[in-house]
């Protein structure tokens, strides 16, 4: 599987075996990363930090989000907020 060259009749068979065996799709999807791209780490200084838990989530994008729940805070307090930015900068 050099995942380069995949027919669109076998994208339902790889889905399914990497699923069955997704260490085997993992090291896969790196020697393609590596053979494209090397070894090269980057990072993003961005940092994006949720004032609120609430959302739909139908995309998946945000997969913090979700409905509101009684008795629960909707938002986070300036305190965890802060917190999760500290968190962030001390990776950075």
């Amino acid at each position: 599987m050099d995942g380069l060259n995949v027919g669109k009749g076998n994208l339902y068979g790889l889905a399914r075996t990497a699923y069955a065996n997704p260490t085997q799709a993992m090291e896969a999807a790196a020697r393609i990363r590596d053979q494209n791209f090397g070894p090269r780490v980057t990072y993003s200084r961005n940092v994006f930090v949720p004032l609120t838990k609430l959302g739909r989530d139908n995309c998946g994008y945000c997969t913090f989000a979700h409905p509101p729940r009684p008795g629960e805070r909707a938002y986070l307090t300036p305190e965890e907020v802060l917190g999760i930015a500290r968190w962030c900068g001390r990776r950075l």
